[in-house]
């Protein structure tokens, strides 16, 4: 793994640790979840090959800790056959969700559905070197932990229609804004994967080199460049209807 200039990315992996000939493995955890047998295996693996010890990330992700280079290989199987990833480029090492409107009378909308459709719907259209960062929140807290994200997802109820749907005010990068610099508002979720996904592309293609973060790249553009950089549309969504967020922006 490259070295990057924002230590949030190097915990998903294979990395080596101060101490001569141990490392840790960066597990990713799909929004902070675990199965009992999961929770067990990795019990189970951390006393086996390390030292007994699970360290939680604030990115909802676990690291394993303490293990003898000879057995890496065997931990990073074993961890596969727990049905779990330990790979960089995995979407889901960088997503973070609040508990939503199923779990908060606060929320706005369902953050961790929609967290785990967004991972799904970009998985086969996106390839990243290194996670980005996306947080959910249902609300103006702070449970999604939006100081440490690239992309925040704001929870926001959006009339439409004689009806309400839920959607998104969507923020980037780093700025005195508690959540970052507002670059769209209400956005509904049936429009928030093709939107993202155009994002992730422009700033894979943009990008200065593979170890600048998306909030750096964001953070080297002003927002009405940003906008007009995001309507490029990837060949993979080229021959579907592409909504414009421009006359959405919060400029």
């Amino acid at each position: 793994m490259g070295e990057r200039s924002d230590t949030k990315y190097q915990h998903i992996g294979i990395h080596p640790q101060r101490q001569q000939g141990l490392f840790y493995i960066g597990v990713v955890l799909p929004l902070g979840r675990l199965e009992s047998r999961q929770m067990r295996g990795l019990a189970d693996l951390a006393a086996k090959y390390g030292s007994g010890t699970l360290r939680l990330t604030p990115w909802q992700n676990l690291l394993l800790t303490d293990i003898p280079q000879q057995w890496v290989a065997d931990v990073q199987s074993e961890i596969a056959l727990l049905e779990l990833d330990s790979s960089a480029t995995n979407i889901k090492g960088g997503l973070v969700a609040c508990s939503g409107k199923k779990g908060c009378a606060a929320s706005a909308t369902d953050t961790k559905s929609h967290a785990l459709v967004l991972a799904e719907y970009l998985k086969t259209r996106v390839t990243l070197d290194y996670p980005v960062n996306i947080h959910f929140t249902g609300c103006e807290k702070s449970c999604a932990q939006h100081s440490k994200s690239d992309i925040t997802l704001l929870g926001v109820s959006i009339e439409a229609e004689n009806t309400t749907v839920e959607g998104y005010h969507v923020y980037v990068g780093d700025s005195n804004q508690k959540f970052g610099r507002e670059l769209y508002q209400y956005v509904t979720f049936a429009e928030l994967p093709a939107l993202i996904e155009r994002m992730l592309y422009v700033y894979k293609i943009q990008r200065l080199n593979s170890n600048e973060s998306f909030g750096e790249f964001a953070n080297r553009f002003a927002l009405e460049q940003l906008q007009q950089l995001f309507n490029i549309i990837p060949q993979s969504i080229a021959n579907n209807k592409i909504a414009t967020f421009s006359e959405k922006s919060a400029i």
